[in-house]
């Protein structure tokens, strides 16, 4: 069976781990600065890591 990683509650991960206030589906307003961009990168960094450590393919949507 192939099983293939995908990110998921990209929204919920802001609120809680980042502490950033954003509404249901407003991932992309971390759009608009370089620190806010950081945040999206290092939750697709986490991801990246898992796929690559039992490596698994894996699939990123985005915040638009």
């Amino acid at each position: 069976m192939d099983i293939t990683l995908t990110d998921g509650g990209i929204e919920t991960r802001i609120i809680y781990e980042f502490k950033r206030a954003i509404g249901d589906s407003e991932a992309y307003k971390l759009l608009a600065d370089e620190a806010s961009c950081d945040i999206l990168r290092r939750i697709d960094q986490s991801y990246a890591e898992v796929a690559v450590r039992h490596g698994s393919p894996i699939q990123l949507g985005t915040p638009t």
